[in-house]
């Protein structure tokens, strides 16, 4: 069976990751939009790259956070949904709560695919006896 496994690494990301959320949703601004805007942005291209250039679960999981990542922000930020499905999405309150939910539904999309990866390698292979 499949365990997730944490790194140090990633369990700081994700503690970085909170903490800028909070003190960008405690004290909302025109500055915090832009960086995190810019930071999504950032994050879903170099996940895309990323999926290019690597193999197995790490490029599952990057194509699922760029597939994911830029589906949400076109239908959030795209102008032809904007006036008519944006204020009906889940995350109605501002740039700074879209981006940040971007960036969270990205990576579920990358850790479910991630996790599918795992689990296909794991399981029997097809044509093949079992010893014994």
């Amino acid at each position: 069976m499949f365990r997730p496994q944490f790194s140090i690494a990633g369990l700081l990301g994700v503690v970085t990751f909170v903490a800028v959320a909070c003190a960008a949703l405690v004290k909302p601004s025109e500055w915090w939009a832009s960086i995190l805007v810019t930071t999504t942005v950032v994050a879903i291209v170099a996940a895309g790259l990323s999926a290019w250039f690597h193999r197995g679960p790490r490029r599952n999981f990057a194509a699922s956070f760029t597939v994911v990542g830029a589906a949400y922000l076109w239908l959030v930020f795209g102008h032809a949904f904007s006036a008519t499905m944006g204020a009906r999405l889940l995350t109605t309150f501002h740039v700074i709560g879209q981006s940040l939910w971007t960036c969270i539904l990205a990576a579920a999309g990358g850790w479910i695919a991630a996790h599918w990866h795992a689990r296909r390698r794991c399981g029997p292979v097809v044509g093949h006896s079992t010893p014994g």
